[in-house]
């Protein structure tokens, strides 16, 4: 099917390859509230790791056709979630009236840089880095959008982190679960707003959360995005590592 398509993509169908692969990338996603109303019963891990290849998969496949893609008419489709340029002097400084992500989140993301670099190897620590810096930048996309956000702001992330978080993640890693923790962060905001990505915010949190069960250090870390998501998910197990969660939602 498809996929054996992708090994010949040429000049001659690679736009409906790519406008065949954005209809993919819902399927995809809907299949979870398709296919399982209940997502606790779920192992959303698995399921974040299909999505994540799906998309790297697609898009390896297509910027071999970049410079036709950039001159073509379908060009807005991907190149629109770029609305401001990180060259820009007010890319740091969105509109707080206008975003829809917790005030907070670029300061715990850069307690979240902090906290990799002192815990982590070398190899982790660069890839784990670079992850955070691409995970920012989806932040800083979706709070200039406002409530105007598109799914391209949140899903070039996954084909910007290395094959160690991949592997790391297949592998239910702690760290990598941390990282997943704050993805879910942004994902939510989505959630909100795409009725194929319901479900996943709570699945892939709890999922996440399950693996960090006993790590007391890195529950610390991921406190402020319990809340959060409590927030905007109304099913999240509470009984999740040794946080006390009963305060509710907030954005501390």
């Amino acid at each position: 099917g498809f996929r054996e398509a992708l090994q010949d993509v040429t000049e001659n169908n690679w736009r409906e390859t790519f406008c065949f692969s954005s209809l993919l990338i819902i399927y995809v996603f809907s299949l979870l509230e398709v296919t399982h109303k209940d997502w606790s019963q779920l192992a959303p891990m698995s399921k974040i790791v299909e999505l994540f290849v799906c998309v790297r998969g697609m898009r390896s496949t297509m910027d071999a056709f970049g410079p036709s893609f950039k001159q073509s008419q379908l060009a807005p489709l991907a190149l629109g979630i770029w609305s401001v340029d990180e060259r820009d002097p007010v890319y740091r400084h969105p509109s707080l009236e206008r975003m829809v992500l917790p005030r907070n989140i670029f300061e715990k993301l850069g307690v979240l840089a902090s906290f990799f670099k002192l815990h982590l190897d070398e190899e982790r620590k660069e890839a784990y880095g670079n992850a955070v810096v691409q995970l920012e930048k989806v932040a800083y996309l979706i709070a200039h959008a406002g409530v105007h956000v598109e799914l391209g702001m949140l899903l070039f992330w996954p084909y910007t982190v290395s094959d160690v978080i991949m592997n790391d993640i297949h592998a239910a890693n702690p760290h990598a679960c941390v990282l997943l923790c704050h993805f879910a962060v942004l994902l939510s905001v989505l959630e909100k707003r795409f009725w194929f990505l319901n479900g996943w915010t709570g699945g892939l949190f709890s999922s996440s959360m399950a693996h960090l069960a006993g790590h007391v250090e890195l529950l610390e870390v991921v406190e402020w995005a319990q809340h959060w998501v409590m927030g905007v998910c109304s099913i999240i197990p509470t009984a999740v590592g040794s946080l006390d969660i009963s305060s509710g939602a907030d954005s501390r």
